[in-house]
């Protein structure tokens, strides 16, 4: 007969992710699948927050939401975002308004948000990146003051950086 022991664990997944050794010989510290996780502010695996209903009536009107973001301003206020119909909405209490502001006209609704120096910035493949600077705004196109401004599929903003990526082969 097989004995039982209880193993706690004070910090799963502290260590990071390994995915090159099996999970039989790795110590408890280790993850070794972590789905649905975000790196925290400190560096560990941390669990998503999720997103929340705003109504319980649903959105009014047929919109075919595509992409979502949760914008937060430096005063921590949250906007909800979709991109939708080839424009971008703000939700407030299941009521959509269109905020697409300057921005050139979009022909698909694959933008990709980031949270950035208080701005909310957006890249979509073959389009010009576009900015939300207030919670009460309108987007408008990113206009480089130098140089040019790089295209990209996706984008990552961390540690006062912006990122962008055009390539398959990654």
């Amino acid at each position: 007969m097989a004995n039982l022991v209880n193993l706690s664990i004070q910090a799963p997944g502290f260590f990071g992710l390994n995915t090159q050794q099996s999970g039989e010989v790795l110590p408890p510290g280790w993850a070794t699948v972590a789905k649905n996780l975000v790196i925290d502010e400190v560096g560990r695996l941390a669990k998503r927050k999720g997103l929340r209903r705003q109504s319980p009536s649903g959105i009014s009107g047929a919109f075919d939401v595509e992409q979502a973001h949760t914008y937060i301003d430096n005063n921590g206020n949250e906007l909800q975002l979709l991109a939708a119909d080839n424009k971008i909405y703000k939700n407030v209490s299941g009521t959509l308004t269109d905020i697409s502001g300057t921005i050139t006209l979009p022909t698909g609704n694959n933008w990709k948000f980031q949270n950035f120096n208080g701005k909310c910035i957006g890249w979509q493949e073959g389009h010009t990146p576009i900015v939300l600077a207030t919670t009460g705004g309108t987007f408008a196109n990113i206009v480089a003051t130098t140089g040019t401004l790089p295209s990209g599929r996706d984008v990552l903003a961390a540690w006062g950086r912006v990122w962008v990526i055009d390539n398959d082969t990654l």
